[in-house]
C-alpha cells in the first residue's frame, strides 16, 4: 500500500505545482519501488 500512497501524495503535490514538494513525492515513489523490489530479489 505504501505505493498507492506515494503515489497520490504525488498526484497531490503535482497539482499544487511545488517542485520540491512534488520531487519529494517522486522519490518516495522510487523509494517504495525499490523496497518492494528488494523483498523478492532472486538470489
Amino acid at each position: 500500500m505504501s505505493l498507492h500512497h506515494a503515489a497520490s501524495r504525488f498526484a497531490l503535490a503535482v497539482q499544487e505545482e511545488d517542485p520540491q514538494k512534488t520531487y519529494k513525492a517522486l522519490s518516495q515513489i522510487t523509494a517504495s519501488c525499490i523496497a518492494c523490489h528488494a523483498q523478492f530479489k532472486l538470489r
